[in-house]
């Protein structure tokens, strides 16, 4: 196989991923912004900067909350999409004066 058809092939994989991590992403604000705003203001979540591990710990205790109005791949989704946002985190809210 030639090194043409190999990196191209590589590209489209690479762009297919990409692909279904937005989408993957977007139905994860979806989620977010139905389910959360429903106990509290986003602003809360959308002001903290966590890592994947600490949000899906995060949203594993807030769908225990939720009784069932979120469910645990849910929580998941939620959790990648908080997670995905990284160090913007602070700059779509300032933090809260003290």
């Amino acid at each position: 196989m030639g090194k043409i058809p190999l990196i191209a092939g590589l590209s489209l994989l690479l762009l297919m991923n990409i692909s279904f991590l937005s989408a993957y992403s977007d139905s994860g604000k979806e989620l977010f912004e139905k389910r959360c705003s429903k106990c509290h203001a986003l602003d809360r979540a959308l002001r903290k900067n966590k890592d994947l591990d600490a949000w899906k710990i995060t949203t594993k205790r807030m769908a225990k909350y939720s009784e069932g109005a979120i469910t645990e791949p849910e929580a998941e989704e939620i959790a990648l999409y908080l997670a995905g946002r990284g160090t913007e985190a602070s700059q779509v809210l300032p933090d809260k004066p003290e």
